[in-house]
């Protein structure tokens, strides 16, 4: 992580904007999240670092996301890396989160993302594995909206 937040902290010296402005160019009402997660390494919102990377320095987004990648251990976190993994093709990072699953949750859920790993490796994938997960995962969110 050192070594995103050293990026952000130069291209924001670069800028010269102050963490205040990046905090509302990405919805945030107060810039000390920005803060802590810039000074103190503290895991932010996926969505978040995303937004701050992209506007501070959009041509290394994929390089800095990696790197945040390998740092995140939430599970909403987890997910939304997953998703973005999956959809900008970032096949390293996808199955680095996939190994990183220990709630039976997001065990469900990782086994669609494995589905998706191996449709892009071109591999076969046991469809009754997929339908269980399939299965496990409508009924875990099925009991949320309850």
């Amino acid at each position: 992580m050192d070594k995103l937040r050293q990026t952000l902290l130069n291209a924001i010296e670069i800028k010269g904007v102050n963490r205040t402005e990046i905090a509302k160019s990405v919805g945030l009402k107060s810039s000390s999240r920005v803060t802590e997660f810039l000074n103190n390494g503290e895991e932010m919102a996926f969505d978040i670092v995303l937004k701050i990377v992209r506007s501070l320095n959009p041509s290394k987004e994929f390089d800095l996301m990696e790197i945040y990648i390998e740092e995140v251990s939430t599970p909403k976190n987890i997910k939304m890396a997953m998703e973005y993994s999956s959809a900008h093709r970032l096949l390293n990072s996808l199955e680095y989160l996939i190994g990183l699953t220990k709630t039976e949750q997001l065990q469900i859920w990782t086994n669609g993302q494995r589905y998706i790993l191996y449709f892009i490796h071109g591999k076969r994938y046991p469809m009754k594995a997929l339908i269980v997960s399939i299965s496990k995962f409508a009924s875990v969110e099925l009991q949320k909206m309850n």
